[in-house]
């Protein structure tokens, strides 16, 4: 994580409205950073799809197919907006809208 924060720090990266870790400017990254982006965002898909499959039960519906694809957006929103809040002053989130700022 202290890798990521680095990447976060430089602008490199930012927190994207989909609750991934984005690539805003390639330049500020090495290039062994890809794969620990790629590393991260899969852990990120693995804890929305858990929180998706929560938000089912929790709902006491079924689990199927049909249900995640319609619940997996809410998981997403709500990953991503706890992401944005979390971040550090200085780093880049993205806005539900898809417009990038600075916290």
């Amino acid at each position: 994580i202290g890798d990521i924060d680095k990447m976060r720090d430089s602008g490199g990266v930012g927190e994207g409205k989909d609750g991934m870790l984005a690539i805003r400017d390639e330049r500020l990254l090495a290039p062994d950073q890809r794969k620990l982006i790629g590393m991260e965002n899969a852990n990120r898909k693995t804890v929305i799809t858990g929180m998706t499959k929560a938000i089912i039960r929790i709902n006491r519906a079924p689990e199927n197919e049909q249900n995640l694809k319609q619940v997996m957006p809410q998981a997403v929103e709500q990953f991503a907006a706890i992401r944005r809040d979390s971040a550090k002053k200085g780093w880049w989130i993205q806005l539900p809208n898809g417009n990038w700022t600075r916290k």
